[in-house]
């Protein structure tokens, strides 16, 4: 294959699926990192991945206190909040923006075990969104075929 030439189908190795959503007109923003925190690790755990250790946090200036399967959140200014939760499949984040009624939501599966459908279901569930834009990619990793 030549440079800026489409590579066959099977040239290409499907690794996970990257689930990308704008939640806007949210009736739900909770107030706290910790709030925010517990439910994504439940939508984690409902999309069938696995929440690993990571660090946690209140504020962004604080040191973090490592506690296994926490996750990590931050809260910025007197509202905006984000939430990193940490899987063996990849990763979740929750961005918010409450002055706005917008949430960001990004999860990344490796392997076909986790969901990430199932894990935004969960989350729309919570913040009540008037509208979701969504997307899902199949992250591919170009494979040498000798």
């Amino acid at each position: 294959m030549t440079e800026g030439e489409e590579p066959k189908e099977d040239e290409r190795r499907v690794i996970g699926r990257h689930l990308v959503a704008d939640l806007s007109g949210c009736e739900n923003i909770p107030k706290t990192a910790a709030t925010i925190k517990k439910h994504a690790i439940r939508a984690a755990k409902d999309a069938g991945a696995t929440v690993k250790a990571a660090s946690a946090r209140r504020d962004w200036q604080d040191r973090p206190k490592r506690k296994r399967g926490q996750g990590v959140a931050y809260e910025f200014g007197p509202a905006a909040i984000s939430v990193d939760i940490v899987l063996a499949e990849s990763h979740l984040t929750i961005h918010t923006w409450p002055e706005i009624k917008f949430i960001a939501v990004d999860i990344f599966t490796c392997g076909n075990t986790a969901d990430p459908k199932k894990a935004l279901n969960y989350l729309v569930g919570i913040f009540k969104p008037k509208y979701i834009d969504s997307r899902m990619t199949k992250r591919k990793a170009r494979v040498r075929l000798d």
